[in-house]
């Protein structure tokens, strides 16, 4: 599961073992999916904090998972969070929705928030997600196309174009929107390329310490990066 590769990763690249960790921020939390694992693992309640921009789902984990501190956050930043207190941020399939600017704002804001030496284990759509296009594209044209083959297929209105920019080390964004709050200026389909995510998380302070593409852990890129020390 991804808690468990979170895990490893952690003890791996220096910051411990969960159970160990003073504080772990669950970004993206919904209805507490990954936060519900974490609990699992042994990490203590008090030890874990869910945000989400979804005001209902943070009430419902805070109603479902007694002790879990949920909150609910504003699209873009900041928080009230104070400087350099995460020990860990995981964020499951949120950053494969955010736009360029939500992306960036949000990697400034987390080099603010995690500790030197702190870790953010994240999920990126990678190279694979054009081709997954491609074919909800061709089975739109079906008469037995489903809907989420047809929602897909107009994500992008030029698939070449988009295809280029991840190419050429960009990120590839269509404001689709989703449910309620998440709306097209923030929220849709966004897939980043490897250098655009060592560009934009080396600009907050974090250096990529473990990369593994879609179809191998997770049907998305599983991604760690580590907060580099602070000047003194």
């Amino acid at each position: 599961s991804f808690a468990n590769v979170v895990g490893e990763w952690s003890a791996k690249n220096g910051r411990g073992a969960l159970p160990t960790l003073d504080l772990i921020l669950d970004f993206g939390s919904g209805w507490g999916r990954i936060t519900r694992v974490l609990l699992s693992r042994g990490v203590h309640p008090r030890h874990i904090l869910a945000a989400d921009v979804d005001q209902d789902m943070t009430a419902l984990v805070n109603v479902t998972l007694p002790g879990i501190t949920a909150l609910t956050v504003e699209p873009m930043p900041p928080t009230f969070l104070n400087d350099a207190t995460l020990d860990l941020v995981t964020a499951y399939s949120v950053f494969s929705h955010l736009s360029p600017e939500a992306h960036e704002a949000w990697a400034q804001e987390f080099g603010r928030l995690v500790a030197d030496g702190g870790l953010v284990v994240l999920t990126a759509l990678d190279r694979a997600f054009f081709e997954q296009i491609q074919w909800s594209v061709d089975s739109a044209k079906t008469p037995d196309a489903t809907p989420a083959a047809k929602s897909l297929a107009g994500a992008f209105a030029d698939l070449a174009a988009a295809t280029a920019t991840f190419d050429q080390g960009g990120i590839a964004y269509a404001g689709t929107g989703g449910d309620g709050v998440r709306t097209g200026d923030f929220y849709g389909w966004a897939a980043a390329s490897k250098q655009y995510i060592e560009d934009a998380w080396g600009a907050a302070g974090f250096d990529i310490v473990e990369w593994v593409p879609s179809g191998v852990l997770f049907q998305q890129a599983a991604v760690a990066l580590r907060r580099r020390p602070r000047s003194a």
